[in-house]
């Protein structure tokens, strides 16, 4: 599963978007690092998680201005091919607006070749 992939993410209603993930492997823990799809921007978010028989699945918080943005992909890997999902669910946490905060868990379908 080592290795950077190229991501694709569709909500059922087409394409929504592009990511360069970089996965590590190391026994059964799984580290997962995503980026914009040509790997120039920052971090998009980075997250942790536990290799499975058939893929992995990797989970992360992190925070956007006054949101709390909780995250999981949980992915099957087929030689240089993933399929599966991920989820976002926001809330509120400081001052100010947080879009989305309250809508419960969003989730995409995310397929993916190995670069």
């Amino acid at each position: 599963m080592d290795g950077a992939w190229d991501i694709a993410h569709d909500a059922g209603t087409g394409p929504i978007g592009a990511q360069l993930w970089q996965v590590t492997q190391s026994g059964c823990d799984v580290s997962l690092k995503a980026m914009s799809a040509d790997g120039s921007a920052a971090t998009l978010f980075a997250g942790v998680g536990a290799a499975g028989d058939a893929g992995f699945w990797v989970a992360w918080t992190l925070t956007d201005g006054p949101c709390r943005v909780d995250g999981r992909v949980a992915v099957d890997v087929t030689a240089d091919m993933l399929d599966g999902t991920v989820s976002e669910a926001r809330s509120h946490r400081g001052a100010g607006e947080c879009p989305g905060a309250g809508l419960g868990i969003v989730t995409a379908r995310v397929h993916g070749t190995r670069r």
